[in-house]
């Protein structure tokens, strides 16, 4: 249920980007003032992923699942009437707000529903996530031409805004007939006593792990931003078309998470975690620094297939050392996602602009993954031998 919920949600969020052009040529916006808008639901997204959190571990799932899924429809709701550059910065960044605290919210049901192992049920739930991503954007795409021949330009982006609105009224009438068990909601049961061995929230683990979790985001999901450009300038003037790379990604990571599914329960989270990091940040570098678009491409989706297994295994790796707090651990280690997400882009940007080269801008976040997976393998190996009998 959770898993078909935020597959609906996330599908409809997917309106906003394949139709924003149209909104840009609606509104007629400067650049600045368009990049505001598409970017605006990123940084609210962060303030919703660690409300969810909050809210989930003080029993207030099911309240905060009703909440931001009534948001999504007031929004929706709000974008069916005439374009306003205002109204959509509000619902935009309403929408932003809503859909990451349904992802929270449906990542913090999972773990408590499997708690001896959340691995494999995570990485389902992200499946229907992606297969949203492969599914919603011709599906918008082509509702946006019917009603574009039928309303007209402005007119059919009220429209389609008006079909995400009732996706979003479906998503939340399949919520409402099964609603979140007790035992997964957080209400219904007695509260834990602290226990000698519970690892504290603010420390150094939850740090490591956001840190794993940023650069994941930051080799991979920010990267799609860069990918049309640098394709454009690298293999100019035939560049291969990007659309085919960013689409051969997101079907790589339901290939990715499909083959993390037949990997054996006693493979531990962070043995995943630190093997694909290493390789896919490898192949990341090895694509960027490829002298042929066709080997760039490939290499790229290759390292998506890797690092797809990458994101389920944090999140199940999170959720197993906090078994208090987790709402608030996994909304943590989602914001340090988003925020390198919003971040990484611009900085890029600046780097290319310093260096001269985008190749080496785009290099950066997956050295830094590669790092980072090395220093934990050496950590691991450190323990590992410290712990071998003398």
């Amino acid at each position: 249920m959770l898993c078909i919920v935020t597959a609906m949600t996330n599908m409809c969020a997917l309106s906003v980007y394949i139709v924003s052009p149209h909104i840009r040529d609606a509104l007629q916006l400067r650049a600045d003032a368009f990049g505001l808008l598409l970017s605006v639901g990123l940084g609210a997204g962060i303030a919703g992923s660690l409300s969810a959190g909050w809210l989930a571990d003080r029993g207030h799932m099911r309240k905060t699942f009703h909440a931001a899924l009534a948001l999504l429809i007031i929004t929706y709701a709000t974008c069916s009437f005439p374009p306003s550059y205002v109204r959509y910065l509000i619902a935009f960044t309403c929408a932003g707000m809503a859909n990451t605290a349904l992802t929270t919210l449906a990542s913090v049901g999972v773990t408590r529903a499997y708690p001896e192992g959340s691995r494999k049920p995570l990485t389902w739930l992200l499946i229907g996530y992606s297969l949203a991503g492969i599914v919603g954007p011709p599906v918008w795409g082509y509702l946006f031409q019917v009603f574009s021949s039928v309303f007209g330009g402005a007119r059919s982006l009220q429209v389609v805004f008006a079909c995400a609105l009732g996706a979003c009224a479906l998503a939340w009438a399949i919520l409402a007939l099964n609603p979140v068990p007790a035992r997964v909601a957080g209400t219904g049961t007695k509260k834990e006593d602290v226990q000698p061995g519970d690892i504290p929230l603010l420390g150094l683990p939850l740090v490591l792990v956001c840190v794993f979790a940023a650069l994941h985001a930051s080799a991979d999901n920010a990267m799609f931003v860069w990918i049309p450009e640098f394709t454009r300038t690298r293999f100019s003037p035939q560049p291969f078309p990007s659309s085919w790379i960013l689409s051969g990604v997101a079907a790589a990571y339901v290939l990715g998470r499909l083959v993390l599914l037949s990997t054996p329960d006693k493979l531990r989270d962070l043995t995943v975690i630190t093997a694909v990091a290493g390789l896919s940040a490898v192949l990341f570098m090895l694509a960027f620094n490829s002298p042929n678009q066709y080997l760039m491409a490939g290499l790229y989706v290759l390292g998506g297939v890797l690092l797809s297994a990458d994101y389920p295994s944090i999140m199940s790796y999170t959720a197993s050392m906090f078994k208090r707090g987790t709402g608030s651990a996994l909304a943590i280690t989602g914001a340090a996602s988003a925020g390198a997400s919003l971040l990484v882009p611009p900085l890029v940007g600046y780097v290319s602009e310093v260096t001269g080269s985008l190749v080496t801008a785009m290099m950066l976040p997956p050295a830094l993954l590669l790092l980072l997976a090395l220093l934990a393998f050496l950590r691991k190996l450190t323990e590992a031998r410290g712990r071998a009998p003398t």
